[in-house]
């Protein structure tokens, strides 16, 4: 259920007001826009009594807790005059307004119009779900500026999120649910099917539909309002592509708890060597062995589950006839 707060702030004067929320989702807007309103701040309280899940704009930005090692993150800003803002808390509280608590910061939309990938809907998405991509690969290569990530719900487009670089710590995009008051166009996903997508590589001027996302949070599927974090990556595509080195490629998320994803190449040139990819701890002892194997030329992955060891620092290490290399994993509990 929701419930709405509205409220009325004029001039300059000071800001001094309690607004009650109940459990679940609340919807608030201000009629007036006011002085120094961040948005963080103000619900700021909430955050440190543990009781904030979420907050949503009428974009689908949000303020939410990604958990480690992103933790608590803030895509919208201020509050504005005449917007609604979903609030989501996980019992009856209280949001206490008072001017000593408010500062200023507004957050830039830099994201480019996208050149490829047209979503179903126009304006703001109805009941907007949350996905942030962690990193972002496609045929080895991070994903960069001009690049598409397309967010389908079988073949409807309902997000695309337009890069202005590499990705950084995440990569905010939103999809929109389809909503039931247009039955006659579909204009978003249905949710509970599964999240698929597709990559648009701009410099070489091609779409990309064999991806594959392994999420930190959320299940694969799409849910109103909900929330994903994932790592994207295009594993065994593009065969005409020639690998000419060997790669133990970055290794995510790092840290991690309790499973990272560990990515290498074998270069087009080699025939089927037998390969191991193995994890150390800090004195150099076994811990476990992930491959050891003949491996076709290409690129390969395998998921690591650290569930039964401790916190502390290992190294994965990739070795064959032809090259040796190891990388540091960081494991956090």
């Amino acid at each position: 259920s929701q419930v709405t707060a509205t409220f009325d702030l004029e001039g300059l004067s000071m800001i001094d007001q309690d607004i009650s929320l109940i459990t679940g989702w609340n919807i608030m807007s201000f009629y007036n826009e006011p002085t120094d309103m961040n948005l963080q701040n103000i619900v700021q309280s909430l955050i440190d009594a543990g009781t904030l899940l979420k907050v949503q704009d009428e974009s689908g930005s949000a303020i939410e807790d990604l958990g480690f090692p992103i933790g608590w993150v803030n895509n919208i800003g201020n509050f504005e005059a005449d917007e609604g803002y979903y609030i989501k808390v996980s019992t009856d509280t209280v949001i206490e307004l008072d001017e000593s608590s408010l500062s200023l910061l507004r957050v830039a939309d830099t994201r480019d119009d996208p050149q490829h990938f047209t979503p179903v809907y126009d304006g703001n998405p109805y009941l907007a779900m949350n996905l942030y991509a962690l990193s972002g690969v496609i045929n080895g290569e991070n994903l960069t500026s001009g690049d598409e990530i397309g967010i389908f719900d079988g073949d409807y487009c309902v997000g695309v999120g337009v890069l202005d670089g590499e990705i950084g710590d995440i990569f905010q995009m939103v999809a929109a649910t389809d909503d039931p008051s247009t039955p006659e166009v579909v204009d978003g996903f249905t949710t509970g099917n599964e999240i698929t997508f597709k990559l648009w590589d701009a410099s070489e001027g091609i779409e990309v539909t064999d991806v594959v996302a392994t999420y930190n949070m959320g299940d694969g599927t799409f849910s109103s309002q909900g929330t994903a974090t994932f790592d994207i990556n295009t594993l065994g595509v593009n065969n005409e592509l020639e690998l000419t080195d060997y790669e133990l490629m970055q290794c995510y998320p790092n840290p991690f708890n309790p499973t990272i994803t560990i990515r290498f190449t074998i270069p087009t040139q080699e025939k089927r060597l037998v390969t191991s990819l193995k994890i150390y701890n800090l004195q150099a002892q076994l811990s476990e062995t992930l491959i050891n194997q003949q491996l076709d030329a290409g690129y390969h992955q395998v998921v690591w589950d650290a569930t039964s060891y401790h916190s502390g620092i290992y190294f994965v290490k990739l070795v064959n006839r032809n090259f040796t290399q190891s990388k540091k994993l960081i494991l956090l509990k």
